[in-house]
């Protein structure tokens, strides 16, 4: 087959990591909003699993599913572009609409549209990335690598000023708190809960129910 008409459809694998990571994330994210009780104000909870460009969609799952895909050299570029697309459509949620753009007069400011509120949750899903290993291509250990990564202390890994003082007001809170145990989820369909209140663990696993019924439909068996 020619190599314009390979299709980059990712394996069931892939999208069973992409969905697991994705669940462990979403509650990570939602076990230290809820033990700081912020977020409120965000209208796509839960984080990542809803609304425009969230991550079960499938246009968007498609291609993240991609990163946890074996492939040739010669197709790293064209993964690559497709991966992109996929997280430019994710970066329309919320979260990330008023957290990653800086002020319009001063980079180091966060943009207008944004509230102190909406600057938390994001630190909070940093901090969460970060820890899950997820973000960069090296070993975040704990709290206090993240703490170096923020103040610039880190060669390699690099931390938008304008995000600075509110992962670092914030990742010392999420310290004190007594930290989930994401091990545990272990698969899609069934899950413990991990310490979110049970109507938000309900909507996860509802989410992800719903997503592996959409998918079987396209012939991936999610375990």
């Amino acid at each position: 087959m020619a190599d314009e008409e390979k299709s980059l459809i990712p394996s069931t694998e892939a999208v069973n990591i992409h969905m697991l990571f994705t669940i462990r994330h979403s509650c990570n994210v939602e076990y230290f909003l809820d033990k700081l009780s912020i977020g409120s104000n965000d209208p796509q909870r839960p984080h990542d699993l809803v609304g425009l460009g969230n991550k079960f969609k499938y246009s968007v799952l498609e291609g993240l599913s991609l990163v946890h895909e074996e492939r040739e050299e010669e197709d790293e570029e064209r993964y690559k572009i497709r991966i992109f697309q996929s997280i430019e459509e994710h970066r329309q949620q919320y979260h990330h609409q008023k957290y990653n753009l800086p002020g319009s007069d001063d980079e180091t400011k966060p943009n207008e549209n944004a509230t102190d509120e909406d600057m938390y949750v994001g630190a909070v899903d940093s901090v969460c990335a970060m820890l899950e290993g997820r973000s960069f291509q090296r070993a975040i250990e704990d709290y206090d690598d993240v703490l170096r990564i923020v103040r610039g202390e880190s060669d390699d890994v690099r931390c938008e000023p304008h995000k600075r003082p509110w992962i670092e007001l914030i990742a010392p809170e999420m310290q004190k708190i007594k930290q989930p145990s994401l091990e545990e989820i272990l698969a899609v369909k069934q899950f413990p809960n991990i310490g979110l209140p049970n109507e938000m663990y309900d909507l996860i696993r509802e989410r992800a129910k719903d997503t592996a019924e959409m998918l079987a439909g396209k012939g991936y068996k999610i375990k």
